[in-house]
């Protein structure tokens, strides 16, 4: 059946293309015994119903194949350029230059002459634009140029490091840094790692001993993470941060020890918890009652129920995961402790009091109340607001599970009694903050000089010692039996914000703002034996938190970047 019945078919293809003279005749007779009808010209062979083709074409109309983006040259003499195109007689072509390399973009001049007016001839340029497709080199020329501006970037930290040692007088009595030799790139110490090989570390000592290694990084908070608490008995991580919400995490012990463990699939956390309406600040975990506590710039602290391990991403919502709430601070939440098997929880505030709360009935009881120097001597509550020496940060006392240490933002680490709230000792190294009170006379508010506030505490789970963080970017330990500092060393080139022991209380571990984690050798010759840049600073900030697991051999960071990264030791 004929679709067009005004318009006959043509059978033989050879007919197609005919002259004009055939298809413009009427009624000429073709193969088929079918005629043509009048058909208007369309510039014969020129083209298809009015458009181009799409095929080249040499002066003899012999079309030729396209390879590789060029057109084949036939057996003729006539020379063609590597676009295709025919040169005319006596045209010259100017090829790539033989510095050209992958990627370039290069460019051809075809030159043709003109012959004008009295036999002379100009020629006429004409720029052809060649674009070569990169080959696999750019990757690597990219990885090194990275490296380039982190080595850099190192080089002027390390500088800085120099000088302050110089500056503070640090001997080979003190702590060293532990940088180690050159490298080809000249800058001391200088190791830097892809950021996306979640398997290295970058080693500043020569000790062969235990390395820590990035295995797993979590990424599913919207903002900086800020606290973090391992579950005692369990590979469960609990993280909090500036967008509001506490975050349970289950993982494999065994998946992250291996070496392949950064290559799986994205873990998500087990469950989300919503609360509170400030950033979380804090969190400590009770094992054998299954409650987690979350401290919070709102001022309250926040009681949760830890789901089971059957729960998963996308269960049901369960009402009793909020258990209730904690309310007694008028300010920031900034530490919490938990003693005595988790049936007292003890929190300190930016108002300057430190509460212990009996946890062992839901919601909780507040026990105790006292300020800056102890219970029935509350200095903080009753002089103004900006007067407030308000607490940073608690920690319980291992080796003594009567005393907490409350840090407080004038330098000052005060060792309280939880049954009495009476104060036990002040600890206070020179340099950290014990000229507060004569700064605060000599100069009255004329040039007040701001003392170096405590930014983190940790204790050593079967010795006497307690090891602080301080603003001024010193790490001092004292000797709790003596209630004197033994050793002070400048440990970072920005604040030192959070501390960590592992379970042998051989290794310290530190974060700072200037986004390294650095391990230490506490025990021994006192001296960095590694140290990692994972982190990426935001808005001033570093590494945020450092956490140990008391069982396992893991460690957890976090930072102002909003990651949380799992560290296994090899």
């Amino acid at each position: 059946m004929n679709p067009l019945p005004n318009r006959p078919l043509l059978n033989n293809a050879s007919n197609q293309g005919a002259g004009n003279a055939q298809m413009q005749g009427v009624g000429g007779s073709l193969q088929g015994g079918l005629a043509l009808p009048n058909l208007p010209n369309f510039g014969g062979d020129a083209g298809l119903n009015g458009r181009p083709k799409k095929t080249g074409q040499d002066i003899n109309n012999q079309e030729f194949p396209m390879v590789n983006g060029s057109m084949q040259q036939g057996d003729r003499g006539d020379k063609t350029s590597h676009f295709g195109g025919v040169l005319q007689q006596g045209s010259s072509v100017s090829g790539p230059p033989s510095d050209a390399r992958p990627g370039d973009s290069l460019t051809q001049i075809v030159t043709n002459p003109t012959t004008r007016q009295g036999g002379q001839q100009e020629e006429e340029p004409t720029q052809l634009t060649a674009i070569f497709r990169p080959d696999e080199a750019w990757h690597e020329k990219l990885r090194q140029a990275r490296e380039e501006a982190s080595m850099r970037q190192n080089a002027g930290y390390m500088g800085g490091a120099m000088s302050g040692l110089n500056g503070q007088g640090v001997d080979g009595s003190g702590w060293d840094l532990g940088m180690g030799p050159e490298d080809s790139t000249g800058v001391i110490g200088a190791a830097v790692e892809d950021e996306d090989d979640e398997d290295g570390s970058s080693l500043l000592g020569e000790d062969s001993g235990k390395k820590w290694k990035v295995r797993k990084t979590l990424r599913n908070h919207l903002d900086a993470v800020r606290a973090l608490a391992f579950h005692p008995k369990e590979m469960i991580l609990a993280s909090g941060g500036d967008d509001l919400t506490v975050k349970i995490w289950r993982m494999d012990a065994a998946q992250l020890a291996s070496a392949s463990a950064g290559r799986t699939i994205e873990l998500e956390p087990q469950v989300t918890l919503r609360g509170h309406s400030e950033a979380v600040t804090s969190i400590a975990i009770a094992p054998h009652r299954g409650y987690l506590y979350s401290g919070s710039l709102d001022s309250t602290i926040r009681v949760w129920l830890i789901p089971p391990p059957q729960h998963s991403t996308y269960s049901p919502y369960e009402p009793l995961t909020a258990q209730k709430e904690l309310i007694g601070h008028t300010d920031a939440v900034w530490g919490l402790a938990l003693l005595r098997e988790g049936s007292l929880l003890v929190s300190c505030s930016a108002d300057g009091t430190v509460k212990v709360w009996d946890v062992t009935s839901i919601p909780g009881a507040l026990r105790l109340t006292w300020g800056y120097n102890g219970v029935g001597v509350d200095s903080a509550s009753g002089s103004d607001e900006k007067d407030v020496i308000g607490a940073t940060t608690v920690e319980a006392i291992k080796t003594n599970l009567k005393w907490v240490a409350v840090g407080y933002n004038d330098g000052v680490v005060k060792i309280f009694d939880v049954e009495t709230g009476k104060e036990v000792a002040a600890l206070q190294a020179e340099g950290a903050g014990q000229f507060y009170l004569t700064i605060k006379v000599s100069f009255s508010d004329a040039n007040p000089i701001e003392p170096s506030q405590v930014n983190a505490i940790t204790s050593h789970p079967a010795l006497p010692l307690l090891v602080v963080g301080y603003e001024d970017k010193n790490i001092r330990v004292f000797d709790l039996s003596t209630f004197t500092c033994t050793h002070s060393m400048l440990s970072h080139l920005d604040a030192v914000t959070s501390l960590s022991l592992d379970p042998s209380g051989h290794a310290l571990v530190s974060g700072s703002h200037d986004n390294s984690i650095r391990f230490w050798d506490l025990l021994g010759q006192k001296q960095c034996i590694q140290e990692d840049t994972k982190h990426r600073q935001k808005s001033e900030e570093g590494v945020l938190a450092v956490q140990f697991h008391v069982n396992l051999p893991f460690m957890a960071s976090a930072g102002a970047d909003g990651l949380v990264k799992i560290w296994a030791s090899s």
